[in-house]
């Protein structure tokens, strides 16, 4: 008796059938999917066949080939698909004559005139170069720099840009980027470096929060404590005390209600009074960008609660 070998089935010979939760549009009945094909099982309509295979069109055995080609430029309004003239040479590497550069030239001239389309291309450039400003004054990583392009982009997809100023959006996308990532700098770090004030810059995040549903993240005070930390370069042991004080005071709910920087100075000065480092408030609220008072409500409302602790 012959036995054939055993091999992996592709994508089109998957024989089981499948139910799915969707219903057929004829009767209401349920749908079965076998064979790459989605048919329903009371009426026999078909509907749907030859899912489309998205891996790569070679196998294993051809390790020489591969897909080429740079990745979408997400800081670009074209995503960086856009043609290129080259200057001296052409694309086998043999030297241009005077005519054919000087014919180049003027191509290239009329391609960078006629490449941005319309006015709002032209709009989106000037925001993403806005926001990869933004992003290098704040050192900002590149994942928040592609994420405040993708957010800006959709918002002008919905017209947000119609009655308010470019730098006022491509702020708020930066803005709203860091939130969505729940990286630790504040409205007002970035109103420090952005060519509008701050409170355009939040009326601009107001709209696009509202419009395209963004699913922020809440600051939490653990957030800014190594940012302090290595502002003011002081050791790891003091890293670690202030840590554990932002955590027991975000489960407390401390951190509820009140500006989170404040509560990481806050847990900054009790951990350099408990570890016997000299640390003034004002050297900490200059750092964190917060008054003296707001520090030294902080730090009362902690030792309050580490003496409620103890006396539990």
């Amino acid at each position: 008796m012959s036995v054939l070998p055993v091999y992996e089935r592709t994508f089109d010979e998957d024989d089981r059938e499948r139910t799915t939760d969707d219903q057929c549009p004829e009767c209401a009945g349920s749908l079965v999917t076998a064979n790459d094909e989605t048919y329903c099982r009371d009426c026999g309509l078909l509907a749907a066949e030859y899912r489309i295979d998205t891996g790569p069109e070679w196998s294993r055995d051809q390790p020489e080939r591969k897909r080429t080609g740079a990745p979408r430029a997400q800081g670009m309004h074209d995503y960086g698909l856009a043609t290129t003239f080259g200057h001296w040479t052409d694309g086998r590497g043999n030297t241009l004559s005077a005519s054919k550069r000087r014919r180049l030239g003027r191509w290239r001239r009329h391609h960078n005139q006629a490449r941005w389309g319309s006015k709002a291309n032209r709009n989106l450039g000037h925001a993403f170069d806005d926001i990869k400003r933004l992003t290098s004054a704040l050192d900002l990583p590149a994942t928040a720099c592609n994420r405040a392009y993708a957010i800006c982009r959709a918002g002008q997809n919905a017209d947000l840009f119609v009655g308010r100023s470019i730098e006022a959006i491509a702020s708020a996308s930066v803005h709203a980027a860091t939130r969505c990532l729940g990286l630790p700098w504040t409205l007002a770090d970035i109103a420090d470096y952005a060519r509008c004030d701050r409170q355009t810059i939040r009326t601009a995040y107001r709209a696009l929060n509202l419009e395209l549903g963004l699913r922020t993240r809440p600051l939490r005070p653990r957030a800014f404590v190594p940012r302090l930390v290595s502002a003011l370069e002081l050791p790891a042991r003091i890293r670690k005390r202030a840590y554990d004080l932002a955590v027991h005071a975000e489960d407390a709910g401390l951190g509820t209600g009140c500006d989170p920087v404040g509560v990481a100075a806050a847990c900054l000065y009790e951990a350099g009074h408990d570890r016997h480092v000299g640390l003034t408030q004002k050297r900490i609220a200059n750092v964190a960008n917060v008054t003296d008072a707001t520090l030294r409500r902080r730090w009362h409302a902690l030792l309050e609660l580490d003496t409620h602790d103890r006396e539990r």
